[in-house]
């Protein structure tokens, strides 16, 4: 008795293991179908990896970093935009949350040797990390609060940014692009 159900058992553990292979299998081959499908339409695009999305059926992808869009599993239908979902009460961004993930993998880089801090005289209880730019007038009106903010604890780094650079780093990333 026990050696057939130790059989049985070691059958159902095979099963059990033959199913999540296949399951890691068709992911693996709807993202590889997702992605040949969006680089063989647009191939100077840099798309991330497939994910799957909290609607049902579809992929999050990412397109440099920057826009998201919802791919079909069969990879001929896409939307492109904010995907929220309903709480009582409220809705939520379900996007800007990936967003934001993201955004914060991206801050875990950043060396603090290259920003310039304002430390509070006391206790920091918050970091505020502010890419700025001298010409910009809003920069320059946090700027004027610092000693406001360094009162309340509050510890500001911050990244220096030229808007302008940024627009001209865009167009030579954009006409690098082109045939």
């Amino acid at each position: 008795m026990n050696s057939k159900l130790s059989r049985t058992f070691l059958c159902f553990i095979g099963l059990l293991l033959a199913i999540a292979v296949i399951a890691q299998s068709v992911e693996e081959t709807i993202e590889t179908h997702i992605l040949d499908g969006l680089r063989n339409a647009r191939p100077d695009l840099d798309f991330g990896n497939p994910a799957p999305s909290p609607v049902e059926g579809y992929y999050e992808v990412s397109i440099s970093g920057a826009q998201t869009i919802y791919v079909s599993e069969d990879g001929k239908h896409f939307f492109s935009g904010e995907l929220y979902f309903s709480e009582p009460g409220r809705f939520v961004n379900a996007t800007e949350m990936e967003r934001t993930k993201h955004r914060l993998e991206v801050m875990e880089t950043l060396d603090e040797n290259d920003m310039i801090i304002y430390k509070p005289d006391g206790e920091t209880k918050a970091v505020m990390t502010v890419f700025t730019d001298v010409t910009c007038g809003f920069c320059r009106k946090l700027h004027a609060e610092m000693a406001e903010m360094n009162a309340l604890g509050i510890e500001v780094h911050y990244l220096l940014i030229h808007a302008r650079v940024l627009c001209v780093m865009e167009a030579i990333r954009e006409s690098m692009k082109r045939p």
